[in-house]
């Protein structure tokens, strides 16, 4: 362990409490009035050398009207989970989505995900029926 070097600091803030919470940094919200001030004329400038061909204007006017793409619905045939052995089908019904370009890969990252889900509350529910069939068998055993 390495030897530590002069005093350490004390634990905790004794001060003062800090910055309340929900308190804003001033300098931003005097940024984001001014701002506010000005958004739609900026706006229109944006669009007008976007227009003429300005390539970052183009980009910043297409990041605000086309969002990134996000998480959408997914529409495939899966069949139904009700047990552990209806896992195997549900997995092939994914890859086959994946390999018919039916789904993307990512979303068969996150359907797999479900699927892992599912396999953990099935395998948990089928604990507790085990463990209490167990328990019913050894009551009616010393019941003897």
């Amino acid at each position: 362990m390495p030897k530590s070097r002069g005093r350490p600091f004390s634990r905790g803030n004794t001060a003062s409490r800090g910055r309340p919470p929900g308190s804003r940094n001033p300098a931003t919200v005097a940024a984001q009035q001014l701002f506010e001030e000005h958004a739609e004329a900026l706006a229109k400038k944006c669009i007008e050398l976007a227009g003429k061909g300005d390539s970052m204007a183009l980009r910043l006017a297409m990041e605000r009207t086309l969002p990134p793409y996000k998480n959408t619905l997914v529409y495939f045939a899966m069949p139904p989970v009700e047990s552990l052995a209806d896992l195997p089908k549900a997995a092939d019904a994914i890859l086959q989505a994946v390999a018919h370009g039916e789904i993307s890969p990512a979303e068969s990252e996150s359907l797999t995900g479900v699927l892992e889900f599912l396999r953990r509350n099935l395998e948990t529910v089928e604990i507790h029926r085990r463990e209490k069939a167990l328990k019913e068998a050894l009551a009616a055993q010393y019941s003897k």
